[in-house]
């Protein structure tokens, strides 16, 4: 073990077995000094481990933490970790929520825009005729967002002034 001492940080080193992952650990003593340990995880170990590869092992609590221990990151793949609430889980990614059926593919695959009939839009959006979700500000601007004119079909728009002239889709232009 291999230690060096820098303005109370010491830095220790081990090594465990051929299967070895860098493990970053902080553990603050009560005297208030902070050891910085890089250890290596056998993948014979007692301890449940992650397979990274052929070759890379992580302490299955260091799973979906935030910080990629593995070297290829499957540590913090979608495939092991999932997506957050307010995510939709991609093939190989995640997206916010709120660009699922927004006529826009997001996803590598594309499968944000599939099965957008049975999906039920934010509060926050107004479900197209055509199963698309535009945001609700979108509504009644003029502007065909859904794609089939849904949007702009029951708004029911103010009276043009005497010197503007009303186009076909109700706006009022001077």
């Amino acid at each position: 073990m291999l230690g060096v001492a820098a303005v109370g940080v010491i830095l220790s080193l081990a090594t465990l077995g051929p299967c070895l992952a860098l493990v970053p650990i902080h553990n603050p003593d009560s005297a208030g000094v902070v050891e910085i340990s890089i250890k290596g995880v056998s993948c014979n170990e007692s301890r449940p481990v992650f397979h990274c590869n052929d070759t890379q092992c992580v302490l299955e609590t260091s799973l979906c933490n935030g910080i990629p221990e593995c070297g290829n990151s499957r540590d913090e793949s979608v495939a092991i970790c999932g997506c957050l609430p307010n995510e939709f889980g991609c093939s190989n990614s995640c997206i916010d929520h709120l660009k699922r059926c927004d006529r826009t593919p997001d996803c590598e695959e594309g499968e944000d825009e599939i099965d957008c009939k049975t999906y039920m839009c934010p509060v926050s959006h107004y479900k197209c005729s055509n199963d698309f979700c535009i945001p609700l500000d979108k509504v009644c601007n003029f502007i065909d967002d859904c794609g089939d004119n849904s949007d702009e079909m029951e708004c029911s728009h103010r009276k043009c002034w005497e010197l503007e002239f009303r186009c076909k889709n109700g706006e009022c232009i001077p």
